[in-house]
């Protein structure tokens, strides 16, 4: 998979034109961003997305996903 990667400010357009957006943060690692103002963003979690979380969950020997699926539905 082909990937460049470029620091910039993004406006909320550039944003919704994305083909895939996710956000980083220590507490999940990484997440998709799907939507924006209530506007889908590509066709859900990404090729990049999908292959960063595999790849560091296979670095760290955690199922990151799973992690994320089981405290979602601890705080429902």
């Amino acid at each position: 998979l082909p990937l460049w990667v470029e620091e910039a400010d993004l406006t909320p357009e550039d944003v919704a034109a994305a083909d895939e957006a996710f956000a980083t943060n220590t507490l999940y690692c990484g997440l998709p961003v799907v939507r924006l103002n209530r506007r889908p963003i590509g066709g859900g979690p990404g090729p990049v997305y999908r292959g960063l979380l595999r790849d560091w969950s296979g670095r760290v020997g955690v199922d990151i996903a799973g992690q994320m699926r089981r405290m979602a539905s601890e705080t429902r």
